[in-house]
């Protein structure tokens, strides 16, 4: 298969010298490299749709689950609102307005 060339032009030094840092470690040429990260790149990129799913996912988790939350707390206030007239009524004697219940 026949390749064709991409030239890139004003990439930031230090993206180069990360570049070749890379490339020796894996001792292949910076292009070698360059055209491994972009093979890899390009064949991952379900890779990249799953991060946005899992992403739309975690956003999701996060409204959910903080609409739980303040169902929670809404109930909490209300459970302690009962224990307050649970013990009004107790010690009353059961009393409400004079009536026995």
């Amino acid at each position: 298969m026949s390749g064709q060339d991409i030239p890139l032009r004003n990439l930031d030094k230090k993206i180069v010298a990360k570049l070749d840092q890379e490339a020796k470690k894996k001792d292949v040429s910076r292009e070698k490299y360059l055209r491994i990260l972009l093979t890899t790149i390009m064949n991952n990129n379900n890779l990249f749709e799953f991060t946005n799913q899992y992403e739309e996912i975690l956003i999701w988790n996060t409204r959910i689950l903080q609409e739980v939350n303040e169902g929670q707390k809404n109930i909490s206030a209300r459970t302690e609102k009962l224990e307050i007239l649970i013990n009004l009524l107790i010690s009353s004697g059961g009393k409400i307005n004079g009536c026995k219940s």
